[in-house]
């Protein structure tokens, strides 16, 4: 995928969309991105297999903050594994 991720509400008739498995990370003091663009995604879709996780206090680049960025990273690690997306 190139350029950035769109995302649409839900439509009024209740439509969502089909991403497949997904997960959303909103870090709770991101400077860049809204905090409710990782709601409205995960509002949006369609998977029965979706999950929001919010790393606490992490900004949006992580920047001097080791620790937010390796909770983010084992997360997403956590839940690419239990889906057989990444070995170990």
């Amino acid at each position: 995928r190139n350029g950035p991720l769109i995302i649409p509400a839900p439509t009024a008739d209740g439509g969502k969309i089909d991403l497949g498995p997904t997960i959303a990370i909103e870090n709770s003091a991101d400077d860049a991105a809204p905090s409710s663009h990782a709601a409205r995604l995960f509002a949006a879709l369609a998977s029965e297999d979706k999950r929001h996780h919010v790393i606490d206090g992490a900004t949006h680049y992580y920047r001097g903050q080791p620790e937010q960025l390796a909770n983010a990273v084992a997360v997403i690690a956590g839940w690419m594994r239990a889906r057989g997306y990444l070995d170990g």
